[in-house]
C-alpha cells in the first residue's frame, strides 16, 4: 500500500496519514500491507472510502462482541468443553471417521470436524487426512500481533470536552473508541506491541491510562475497571486479525475460507475482511455446508 501511494503521487504527509490509520486498525503498517489484500477487502465490503467509520463503526453488538459467543454457548450447555486443548485431528469419512485427541489422551469421535481456531494456535495442532494444499493454505496465514485495552469509567467524561472518544495515535495506543456508554477501548498495533512488552508489567496500566489522559483529560486516570488483553502473546489467540503482507493473498490462494468435507473451517481469519462479522459469516457458511451433506 505504501509503494502504491507513492506511485500515485502521495506526499509524505499523506503516507503518514494512512500509516496512522493503519496503526488505529492494528492490522499492520502500510509498508507491510498488501494492496491486493486491501482491494479484496473493499470488494467484499463496499464502503464510501478505504475504511469508512460511518460504514464500519455502526455495526456493533449492543452488549459487546463477546455476547455473541456467550449466548451461543448458553444454548450448547454441557456440550462446551473448557480446559480441553486439542493436540491432534484425524479426518476421515464415515459416521465416526474423524477423531480429535485432547491433551491428556482423551479421544473424541465424530462424522465431521469444524475448526474455528485462529490461524496461530491452529499451527500447533497436528492434522492428518486433509490435503497438503489445504494445510499449506491454512498455515500460510499470519496474524497481526496486537493487544487490546478496555477501560470502564463512571461516566463518558470525554463528551464534556466535545470529544466523541474516537482517536488515532502514533503512541503505544493506536486508537481509542467508545465501546459502550462509559467504556473506552483501544488497540495496541503490531508495531507497538514490542514497546508495550518492554514496559515493566507493574507500570503498563498507568502508562496506557496516561496516554488516554493526554487525549481526554486527567479523569482518564481514575477508571472503575481496566482490562488489558495481550492477544499477541496469549497462547490461545497469538494475535488479532489476519495480517496480509505482499504475496500472502496468492500464497494462501483460492482455498481460503473453503472446506474439505468432512473438515470445515470458520472464524474471522477465514473471511477476507476479518473481524466479528467474518466470524459470523463464515460460521453460518460452514454450518450450511455441513448440514447440506
Amino acid at each position: 500500500m505504501g509503494a502504491w501511494l507513492r506511485l500515485a503521487g502521495a506526499t509524505p504527509a499523506v503516507v503518514r496519514l494512512w500509516e496512522i490509520e493503519q496503526l488505529g486498525l492494528a492490522g499492520g503498517s502500510v509498508e507491510r500491507t498488501s494492496l491486493l489484500a486491501a482491494l479484496r477487502k473493499n470488494a467484499a465490503v463496499p464502503s464510501a472510502g478505504h475504511y469508512d467509520y460511518e460504514d464500519w463503526e455502526g455495526l456493533r453488538v449492543a452488549e459487546g462482541s463477546a455476547t455473541v459467543a456467550l449466548r451461543l454457548a448458553e444454548g450448547l450447555g454441557h456440550r462446551v468443553r473448557l480446559g480441553s486443548p486439542v493436540e491432534a485431528v484425524t479426518v476421515a469419512g464415515g459416521r465416526a471417521g474423524c477423531t480429535v485427541r485432547l491433551a491428556g489422551g482423551e479421544t473424541l469421535r465424530a462424522s465431521a470436524v469444524v475448526c474455528a481456531l485462529p490461524v496461530g494456535p491452529l499451527r500447533q495442532v497436528h492434522i492428518s487426512g486433509v490435503s497438503d494444499a489445504r494445510l499449506g493454505s491454512l498455515h500460510a496465514q499470519r496474524q497481526a500481533r496486537a493487544a487490546k485495552l478496555a477501560v470502564a469509567y463512571a461516566d463518558p467524561f470525554w463528551r464534556a470536552r466535545g470529544a466523541n472518544g474516537l482517536s488515532e495515535s502514533e503512541h503505544v495506543l493506536g486508537s481509542t473508541w467508545p465501546q459502550g456508554y462509559a467504556v473506552l477501548s483501544a488497540l495496541i498495533p503490531p508495531e507497538r506491541l514490542g514497546v508495550l512488552l518492554g514496559i515493566p508489567p507493574q507500570l503498563r496500566e498507568q502508562e496506557l491510562l496516561r496516554e488516554i489522559a493526554d487525549l481526554y483529560g486527567d479523569q482518564a486516570l481514575h477508571p472503575l475497571a481496566l482490562y488489558l488483553r495481550m492477544w499477541g502473546t496469549d497462547r490461545w489467540t497469538q494475535g488479532y486479525v489476519t495480517q496480509w503482507v505482499p504475496g500472502d493473498v496468492m500464497r494462501v490462494g483460492p482455498l481460503h475460507g473453503t472446506h474439505e468435507p468432512p473438515f470445515y473451517v470458520c472464524g474471522s481469519d477465514q473471511w477476507v475482511a476479518g473481524y466479528l462479522e467474518g466470524a459470523v459469516r463464515t460460521g453460518r457458511a460452514a454450518a450450511a455446508a455441513l448440514l447440506s451433506r
